[in-house]
């Protein structure tokens, strides 16, 4: 696979798959941002900001690993891969390890929250802009794990793609909401959607993981994560239904 896809590609996945949890956490302001048509401009310049922020930190962050030398790379790629195992656990509730960074990011959200008033009412597209840059801050597990997943990325530009891929990744819900978010909302949260997505992710953080643990010994041979995402695409249905 090309180097650069190694990231975007689980990027875009845990923004699509993760979109319930976007739901949950900022779904409200996007509804009502988008209840009239008139007003739905004004919900793409939110998603806008917000995924500008997403970009800079990104940016920063795959900018801080960027003076590692080389020999760090195979050692990040396994950090990058743990990190959407951690988010697959994270999105089924089966654990939470997120939840504790999400603690610490509040301690910075603390901070912005206030800055929040002064872009209300949101009535223009500079106010949907910097409402999305700054709610771009919000506290989340998903946006942190795919932190990791840029930082891994040893690069400033490729740091930035891996956050814009994971905010392109969580427009179709989110845009969807914007237009029948209490049905939508309903179809996403839904227990079953929810254990699907994990597995979908813990699968492909599985499948980053191969190429590492594929020569040790023993009775890791037996796995092979390319069947069980097969397995878990072929009975996609059943799990939701």
């Amino acid at each position: 696979m090309n180097d650069s896809l190694t990231f975007l590609l689980p990027a875009l996945l845990s923004g699509l798959l993760g979109s319930g949890h976007c739901l949950a956490m900022c779904g409200g302001i996007v509804s009502a941002l988008g209840l009239s048509t008139a007003r739905r401009p004004l919900a793409i310049g939110y998603h806008v900001g917000r995924i500008g922020t997403y970009m800079v930190i990104g940016a920063f962050v795959g900018g801080l690993t960027s003076f590692l030398p080389t020999m760090f790379s195979p050692a990040l790629r396994v950090f990058a891969a743990l990190w959407v195992i951690a988010l697959g656990l994270y999105i089924t509730g089966w654990w939470r390890v997120l939840v504790r960074l999400e603690t610490l990011g509040k301690q910075v959200w603390r901070h912005i929250q206030p800055h929040t008033r002064k872009v209300l009412p949101i009535n223009s597209w500079p106010r949907a802009i910097a409402a999305g840059a700054l709610w771009g801050w919000l506290p989340c597990g998903l946006v942190y794990s795919v932190l990791g997943l840029a930082s891994s990325s040893q690069s400033i530009t490729l740091g930035a793609g891996v956050m814009l891929l994971f905010g392109v990744g969580t427009l179709p819900s989110m845009l969807g909401a914007m237009m029948f978010a209490q049905r939508l909302q309903r179809i996403m949260q839904h227990p079953g959607g929810k254990t699907l997505a994990g597995l979908l992710l813990l699968a492909l953080g599985l499948w980053m993981l191969w190429p590492f643990i594929a020569p040790m010994p023993g009775h890791l041979h037996a796995f092979d994560p390319h069947a069980l995402m097969a397995l878990l695409w072929h009975n996609s249905a059943s799990v939701l239904t």
